[in-house]
């Protein structure tokens, strides 16, 4: 069974979610109001706010290093820097300048490099540390969607291969999948997928990635022996972030438009949908032992705990708080996909 366990408030626009290693804490990216409360941090059981963090600019993806030493957050200022953040004092520790709007974070197992998604340059970024040095990385051609000229290919969500030596890479514009060799730093092969792939994720054995297509309304199952397409499940509306239980049985989609999150079995590709009293959903984490999952509201400014109870398993009293739903009318900031008044007044109702 999944409930709604209980909200707290977050900064502008949360966007990106993720937990810690130790399951301590959740982070929550807020990209709606610059140079201030740019993370929020929560208390993972019981779900609290702990407090605010100020850095300058917008933070968009986040994510802790495979140690739990560090936390890595993409800032949009300038177009994008790496920034990276000690998880002992909670202090900026580097400010790395990465051209081409890095998005989306993906660490290798020994941190020696982080990879970004360069949604702007059509390609993605290697940091060396602790050298701090850069390197980029385009895919070749122009986007493939038709009709679309020289229209970018938006990289967005990246994970590595079970043998770590390739980088699956969603191409949000160009309808396809890059497959990246680490060693070569190049593509070497590419496949479509359909409209608007967004996020991927790998399941605990590495036999299948994930693949959000927030275009159709589908996951993708992608084989990873055969690098091809064994499933297609329908989810709510317009899926963003995916997130994957650790131990391999659901796959959770934030439905953006939805305002939901979509609970997929992952051995019977049954899938579940549940309402949410949220205005947009964004960011999505699991916590380490599968007890809870995160979303995040991005007109609501929010982010939301849903327990997950198995068998023999009880709810954790008492419940957490209970949020209004009580979205902006006019953005602090205005990105593509804000709600009309319409659909805001349609949302009070809950």
């Amino acid at each position: 069974r999944f409930m709604i366990w209980g909200a707290e408030p977050a900064g502008s626009m949360p966007k990106g979610l993720t937990a810690s290693p130790d399951g301590r804490w959740v982070f929550a990216a807020n990209m709606g109001r610059p140079n201030k409360r740019t993370l929020s941090v929560f208390q993972a059981v019981p779900f609290a706010l702990d407090r605010e963090l100020n850095f300058e600019g917008s933070a968009i993806e986040l994510t802790p290093s495979p140690d739990g030493k560090v936390l890595y957050f993409t800032n949009k200022k300038k177009s994008g820097y790496l920034e990276v953040v000690d998880l002992e004092t909670l202090k900026l520790v580097h400010h790395i300048w990465v051209p081409g709007f890095p998005k989306f974070i993906l660490p290798d197992p020994d941190g020696k490099h982080v990879y970004l998604s360069l949604w702007s340059s059509d390609g993605i970024a290697r940091v060396t540390f602790p050298e701090l040095s850069v390197e980029i990385m385009k895919t070749p051609g122009h986007a493939r969607v038709r009709g679309s000229g020289r229209q970018s290919k938006n990289p967005r969500g990246m994970a590595f291969s079970p043998d770590g030596k390739t980088i699956y890479l969603a191409n949000n514009m160009d309808r396809s999948l890059s497959f990246i060799d680490v060693d070569t730093f190049e593509e070497r092969k590419r496949i479509d997928l359909g409209w608007a792939p967004r996020h991927v994720v790998m399941s605990p054995d590495g036999s299948r990635a994930y693949i959000s297509l927030s275009g159709q309304d589908e996951i993708v199952v992608l084989d990873t022996a055969t690098e091809s397409v064994i499933q297609r499940v329908k989810v709510g509306h317009r899926p963003k972030s995916l997130a994957i239980a650790h131990d391999g049985r659901f796959v959770y989609s934030a439905n953006f438009k939805g305002s939901s999150m979509s609970v997929v079995d992952t051995r019977t590709f049954e899938t579940v949908e549940i309402p949410l009293n949220v205005l947009r959903v964004s960011g999505l984490t699991v916590h380490p032992d599968d007890g809870f999952i995160y979303i995040s509201g991005w007109c609501t400014n929010d982010v939301w705990a849903i327990q997950r109870i198995d068998p023999g398993q009880f709810p954790l009293l008492p419940l957490g708080k209970y949020r209004p739903n009580n979205p902006c009318y006019k953005c602090e900031m205005h990105p593509m996909g804000c709600p009309s008044r319409a659909e805001i007044k349609k949302h009070r109702k809950w």
